[in-house]
């Protein structure tokens, strides 16, 4: 896992300033990189229309080919390309074969050769034959273009920014902030978002005006004659066509061997591996596959436990680690220890977060760290493909509807009342939402009024955008509504997105890589094309056909459980305690998008029981932190 880094300017000799910046960048990346550094400085030829400069910059963890081999930036055998790569490519060896096989000589065992050879033995096609993670930029002599691309889900982030004849990117914001010739400055657009609607991470906007996300499965392309004519373009976007042909049992045994190739692959590594333990069913599969695949492994696993709560899953993670012999590590956390690290812990996410969860599991990383591991995996994403939470009822009863298919959906709500405690009437009515869900968004829209947060002279002073992020959907199947959803959660829109931007840079904080072998393209395509059943069962048992997989791998009490938990946090007890603390942060705050004395009062309201608890609380806190760390 590493960082990346690069500035493109039309003048044709980098100046010590600039040298001063990139320098700066890399330092600001060490965490993500802290056992190599690397820059290279290009310039145009003369088959170059316009002269201009380019550097790109690496900071490299070792992981595979801990030698120099593996030292970027890195330039293809026939001097036309050079990449700067974050990431891995978990079947590097398989297409360092196939590449071979067409004549090719490699020098190092890196995946990063095989991915620049890849890239100029087949270009873009080369990015569906990938099984990992990756954020790269490529630059093309030849044409004179500078590629930035990024992972199916977004697993591995990257930034750009784009000035009057320059351009900017970076793995992380901090670093980016240090190569712009001007500190960025707050979006107050994005903040309205996360104050008043929770949004995070959704869409091409971040915390900072100018500077954007390359999107989950997109690349940007921009001709450095021409850095005004930049090209997006989306390389994946997997299809929820239903297939008929598998039967349930078929289709679990077809799951059960992909999963356990994906682990094979993830464990993958010249440095100690680890994992995270949470004692839920995803969590649980990994590590009991890890087993599976690697009988004579040595496992360290590392588990939050929420002492003294009904949210407590030690029991859990106990049963796991007996059930296949590992190594564990549990990790207790208090309020005093969130408030001490807080701003550490927002200024290494870069931009504010969701929940309190998050520091949570940013001190299992620092144990699995402290613990000597190096790579670390992690479950994240199988809920979103396999219909897990709360199973997306909504979705499925939306399915049921189109179809008229009444006694299915009374057994269904039924079956979840019984799993879930869900009220039937609540469900129903979510699911007729989710159907009519354009024009009662857009009356809720018209008609909403201010959030009492905000402080409404600011507000209308910058006229902000107050954007919904609703994108017009492509055409569904009226019976593939649930796959629909998840394919929607799963591309970055909305719910996982912001997950995997949380297990980054809270992992690569403390120098660790964190994968996530569910999520590869192959295993996706294959779950959103099974009948919606196979997901979510007739009787409301989520992730149907992934318990039906891990049979005889995972324990049965594990797989029968129906409550999802995590790394909750008790966020409320948290608040009661620093409540004074809280206040007095948000009245020194020179934040000028909130409401200071109705932010108070909810403070004061939550933590003295006079009002419900809310997430706008642990929002407002948040973006004042930030706000303070940034200015």
């Amino acid at each position: 896992m590493c960082g990346i880094f690069g500035y493109f300017s039309s003048r044709l000799k980098l100046d010590e300033m600039l040298s001063a910046r990139l320098e700066s960048a890399g330092v600001a990346l060490r965490h993500r990189g802290p056992d190599d550094f690397g820059v290279e400085a290009y310039s145009s030829s003369h088959s170059s229309r316009e002269p201009y400069s380019l550097s790109l910059g690496h900071t490299r963890l070792s992981v595979i080919d801990l030698s120099s081999g593996g030292h970027q930036p890195m330039t293809s055998f026939d001097d036309r390309y050079s990449i700067v790569f974050n990431g891995e490519i978990y079947n590097y060896k398989e297409l360092r074969i196939e590449l071979e096989s067409e004549g090719y000589d490699f020098k190092s065992d890196s995946d990063t050769e095989v991915l620049i050879t890849a890239w100029s033995h087949w270009h873009v096609d080369a990015l569906k034959r990938l099984i990992g993670m990756f954020a790269f930029v490529v630059y093309d002599k030849f044409e004179h273009t500078l590629t930035l691309v990024r992972d199916a889900f977004g697993i591995k982030p990257l930034y750009y920014w784009i000035g009057t004849n320059c351009l900017a990117f970076a793995s992380e914001i901090p670093a980016l902030n240090e190569l712009v010739p001007k500190k960025l400055k707050t979006n107050w657009s994005t903040a309205y978002n996360y104050l008043t609607k929770a949004i995070v991470d959704r869409g091409e906007d971040t915390f900072y005006e100018g500077v954007k996300h390359v999107l989950p499965a997109h690349l940007v392309k921009f001709n450095l004659n021409n850095q005004e004519d930049a090209k997006c373009e989306k390389w994946w976007f997997p299809s929820i066509d239903e297939r008929t042909d598998l039967s349930f049992n078929d289709a679990s045994k077809i799951l059960r061997e992909k999963f356990l190739n994906n682990i094979k692959l993830h464990l993958r590594s010249d440095v100690p591996v680890g994992a995270a333990l949470s004692g839920g069913i995803d969590s649980s599969a990994v590590v009991c596959a890890m087993r599976a695949v690697e009988p004579d492994m040595e496992i360290n696993t590392f588990s939050y436990i929420a002492k003294g709560s009904k949210k407590n899953e030690e029991r859990w993670v106990d049963l796991i680690n007996e059930h296949i012999g590992a190594i564990p590590h549990k990790i207790e956390v208090n309020s005093d220890e969130l408030f001490r690290d807080l701003e550490r812990l927002i200024e290494k996410q870069g931009e504010p977060f969701g929940s309190s969860s998050i520091y949570a599991q940013y001190r299992v990383f620092k144990a699995a760290r402290d613990a000597g591991i190096v790579v670390n995996l992690d479950g994240q994403g199988a809920d979103e493909m396999l219909a897990g939470y709360y199973g997306y009822p909504h979705a499925r009863i939306s399915s049921l509807m189109s179809n008229f298919e009444i006694i299915k959906i009374y057994k269904l709500v039924k079956g979840l009342n019984e799993n879930f405690k869900s009220s039937k009437l609540a469900l129903i009515l979510k699911s007729a939402f989710v159907i009519f869900a354009p024009r009662i968004i857009q009356h809720i829209t018209k008609n909403r009024k201010l959030n009492s947060v905000i402080n409404s002279e600011f507000y209308e002073k910058l006229c902000l955008t107050d954007s919904n992020y609703h994108k017009k959907s492509p055409t569904i199947p009226s019976n593939r509504h649930l796959v629909s959803e998840l394919r929607e959660a799963l591309m970055g829109e909305k719910g996982l997105v912001h997950l995997l931007r949380y297990d980054d840079r809270n992992s690569m904080a403390h120098s660790i890589e964190s994968r996530v072998p569910f999520l590869t393209t192959d295993i996706v395509e294959f779950l959103l094309s099974m009948p919606e059943e196979f997901l979510l069962s007739e009787d409301g048992v989520t992730k149907n056909i992934f318990r039906k997989a891990m049979e005889g791998l995972v324990p049965s009490v594990v797989l029968n459980r129906k409550d999802k938990i995590g790394f909750e946090t008790p966020e409320f007890e948290w608040i009661k305690l620093h409540k004074e603390l809280i206040c007095s942060e948000i009245k020194l705050s020179e934040l000028p998008i909130i409401n200071k004395k109705e932010c108070i009062k909810i403070v004061n309201n939550i933590a003295n029981g006079r009002q419900q608890f809310s997430w706008i609380i642990w929002r407002i806190i948040n973006l004042v932190y930030w706000f303070k760390i940034n200015n």
